[in-house]
């Protein structure tokens, strides 16, 4: 009886570690790949999922402290539409999305494209669907997210603010380079990002523009631009002026 069931759970585990494993590298696959004519497509409904992602954000009444940030401090954003994650007692998680940057004159510069994917050991069980936005709030903040591959909890490690809901996560005394919140559906007990590896997609990059390009070309240098990006940089500066 006793060996019967090790088995099954060492079954358990094996699948959970297999399907982790597989969709590990998948976002490590996706990021990069070659340019496809898919990508174009895709770059561009990334884009137009960040905007439907930052109008959830601004109208959710818990996100106060994400609102106040905006308005206050925020220098640059980086915006997940939908965020994977599954596992039982091994799990991974994975999901793309856009990073635009404020310039001096308080305008939006981007897009560029990144893969968050995660891979984990521990008390994990569930399914869930995140949307997810970290904020930079700070120089630090903004420039560990600008490098070609970022992993949480080295690079970012003493920079990061509350993770989650973040509903009191209020600007006042908050002493931190990046912010991260959350909206979720599902049930994923252990939430979260302690090694995960932020990666650009070089390949949605040229997709989108036309072009190879690095993320300081696009944020920083402001050297690349797209008329597509227009809807998401005029709401980013919208919720940034403190309106609805």
């Amino acid at each position: 009886m006793v060996l019967g069931t090790w088995q099954r759970m060492r079954r358990q585990e094996v699948v959970a570690l297999t399907v982790a494993a597989m969709l590990a590298a998948l976002f490590l696959l996706g990021s990069t790949r070659p340019a496809r004519a898919d990508d174009v497509a895709d770059s561009k409904e990334l884009v137009d999922r960040a905007v439907f992602t930052i109008q959830r954000f601004q109208e959710d009444g818990a996100m106060e402290g994400f609102r106040e940030l905006m308005r206050e401090r925020v220098r640059g954003i980086l915006v997940l539409p939908q965020v994977i994650k599954i596992g039982f007692l091994v799990g991974g998680s994975g999901g793309s999305g856009v990073l635009m940057a404020r310039n001096a004159q308080g305008e939006w510069q981007g897009p560029s494209f990144y893969t968050l994917y995660q891979f984990n050991i521990g008390l994990l069980a569930g399914a869930e669907a995140t949307e997810m936005v970290i904020l930079a709030l700070t120089e630090k903040g903004l420039t560990s997210l600008l490098s070609s591959t970022m992993k949480w909890g080295a690079e970012a490690s003493g920079a990061i603010g509350p993770v989650g809901m973040g509903a009191a996560a209020a600007s006042a005394g908050l002493s931190a380079d990046l912010v991260i919140y959350s909206r979720g559906k599902g049930l994923y007990a252990g939430f979260s990002l302690d090694g995960a590896v932020i990666d650009v997609r070089e390949s949605l990059i040229a997709a989108y523009f036309g072009r190879s390009a690095t993320p300081l070309d696009i944020l920083i240098r402001g050297e690349v631009k797209s008329p597509h990006t227009q809807p998401l940089a005029d709401l980013l500066k919208k919720v940034a002026a403190g309106q609805k």
